[in-house]
């Protein structure tokens, strides 16, 4: 049975992070991740294409199932602009370039919120009574 792999990416307008996780129950395991500073780099493109350069996120073709990048900026027909950074995602050309058969986009706000509740008990803290 072959591997199946998520690309997830968290995009904002210091820094992005990229992750590459094997799918797994209950929660799927990173296997390579890196940290890129944002500016450096002209468009997204040329930061998923050097994160999936790189040996440690090496994987046989077709086994990225999905990929679902969180950005900082509003997202509109899987498409955006983000706020503080000069660049254009569109889910269909990231799917399109990468060969990757699912490319979602995701605000930030709205990707911290849909872990909530994944949280158990004691991962919470009351700050005020």
């Amino acid at each position: 049975m072959s591997r199946g792999y998520l690309l997830a990416a968290d995009i904002g307008g210091t820094k992005t992070i990229l992750a590459l996780a094997e799918r797994g129950k209950p929660w799927p395991g990173i296997v390579a991740q890196h940290t890129y500073a944002s500016r450096a780099s002209s468009t997204f493109d040329a930061v998923v294409a050097d994160f999936l350069a790189r040996p440690e996120a090496s994987t046989p073709a077709g086994t990225i199932s999905a990929a679902c990048f969180s950005v900082a900026g509003p997202v509109e027909g899987n498409r955006t602009n983000l706020t503080n950074l000069n660049w254009l995602i569109g889910a269909d050309d990231l799917a399109a370039r990468f060969a990757l058969p699912s490319v979602t986009l995701i605000n930030d706000f709205a990707a911290a919120g849909s872990g909530i509740s994944r949280l158990a008990a004691q991962d919470l803290v009351t700050l005020q009574a």
